[in-house]
Parts: C-alpha cells; sequence; structure tokens
C-alpha cells in the first residue's frame, strides 16, 4: 500500500482531537485568528506562513519539527494545563 504523503491539516485535526476541544478554543490556545485555523485545518488554506506553523507549535508547547514528523508527539503537561484553564475560563465541561 502506498502511504499518503503529509498533511499539515491532517496533523492540526490530530493535535485538536488530543486536546478534546472545538476549532474556536484551538484557535484561541494557539492565539491565531479563528478564521485562519478553521481554513488551515480544513485544507481551504494550503500555503501557511512559517510565522503560522511557528505559532502553531508555540502553543501547543512542541518544536516546530514535531509538527512534520510521521509520530503524533506527546503533549506535554503544561500545555495539557493551559488546556484545561481555557475550558475552565470558557465554562466548558472536559470532553
Amino acid at each position: 500500500m502506498k502511504k499518503q504523503p503529509f498533511s499539515i491539516r491532517e496533523r492540526l485535526l490530530e493535535l485538536r482531537q488530543t486536546t478534546a476541544l472545538y476549532q474556536e478554543e484551538t484557535a484561541e490556545l494557539l492565539d491565531l485568528p479563528y478564521k485562519t485555523y478553521q481554513a488551515i485545518e480544513g485544507g481551504r488554506r494550503t500555503a501557511i506562513r512559517l510565522d503560522t506553523l511557528e505559532k502553531i507549535a508555540e502553543g501547543y508547547e512542541i518544536d516546530l519539527w514535531q509538527l512534520f514528523h510521521p509520530n503524533l508527539p506527546k503533549l506535554n503537561n503544561s500545555c495539557e494545563k493551559r488546556v484545561i484553564k481555557l475550558m475552565k475560563h470558557r465554562g466548558i465541561p472536559r470532553r
């Protein structure tokens, strides 16, 4: 079976699913405009600026290269705590 090419869209979806956040909450966590995040994850924006990719990596507290590695990066405790704090602040029950 031929391996599919890597997709940043798929990686963002995988990372978001590990946090159990909606797109709007994820955009807030990553300090990105919601529409920008939505377009990237939805595959409508494929030309992504380096500074946007750096913001995504910083938001998830991972190295930039980990966004492109075949294995899904493990989010550290600090990122998990930020996710929980964001959800509590917005009154969102943990999914």
